[in-house]
């Protein structure tokens, strides 16, 4: 990264990422829609947060973090984003503005606003629209909630958001949709997932893979231990010893 003043210092990506989740900073012209799912301690979130505070100090953008619920926003995606400034090499305090009400982190060199919204409140949502800034990201954090009352229902929702921001936008723009998969292969939230990821006939026969849609599924696995600890290594080891099904 580029640096400037105190605000920033250099840091390599290798130092903050997986392998696995570098397609997240590569440049994807005919991707429209990212599925990023892990268990636990996949650092999805951690990199998708970082992906978003790196867009926004990049460029002069718009970078928007939801999810199903506004009560849910500060503890999450609002408190992930704030670490991701820092493992960025980037202090906050003098490279942006944070505020609470409304829920937004303003860039100040470039004029960049990372927003954090909730679906429930529709009209904040669409405030958020204006000839001001372009919209180039939006991520959708745990969307297995949108799936509580069925899948047409998480599936109409899921596609209303994007609709909303896509309209009129012809600049760079990409969906990002992050969770947890449950153990159920067939909950709603992953016939959605095979629904985007494949192209269908009339029958619902799957043709091939939907080159607009890119899914990454990462585990602790995939993460250096010396990030996770050998303790948590560990106990999830145990944990596949015992119950391999929960595992």
């Amino acid at each position: 990264m580029e640096q400037r003043g105190d605000t920033m210092k250099q840091v390599n990506l290798s130092d903050i990422i997986i392998p696995k989740l570098y397609p997240l900073f590569q440049d994807m012209p005919d991707v429209e829609d990212v599925i990023v799912t892990s268990g636990r301690a996949g650092t999805k979130s951690s990199a998708l947060a970082i992906r978003g505070d790196y867009g926004a100090l990049s460029q002069e953008t718009a970078i928007v973090f939801m999810r199903k619920n506004h009560n849910k926003l500060k503890n999450t995606v609002f408190a992930e984003s704030k670490r991701g400034f820092s493992r960025l090499g980037v202090r906050l305090d003098k490279a942006g503005r944070t505020t609470v009400s409304p829920m937004q982190i303003k860039i100040k060199h470039n004029g960049s606003v990372i927003f954090f919204t909730g679906s429930d409140n529709p009209d904040d949502t669409k405030g958020m629209i204006d000839e001001t800034h372009s919209i180039s990201m939006v991520m959708v954090d745990e969307i297995t909630e949108f799936f509580k009352m069925g899948y047409d229902r998480g599936k109409e929702e899921l596609e209303q958001i994007k609709s909303t921001f896509i309209r009129g936008n012809d600049d760079d723009f990409k969906m990002y949709y992050a969770f947890n998969p449950p153990k159920n292969p067939n909950a709603p939230v992953m016939k959605w997932v095979n629904e985007k990821k494949f192209l269908h006939d009339e029958d619902g026969n799957v043709l091939g893979l939907n080159h607009k849609v890119l899914h990454i599924h990462v585990t602790y696995l995939d993460v250096p231990v010396e990030w996770l600890g050998r303790r948590l290594v560990a106990s999830a080891e145990e944990m596949k010893r015992v119950d391999e099904e929960y595992y």
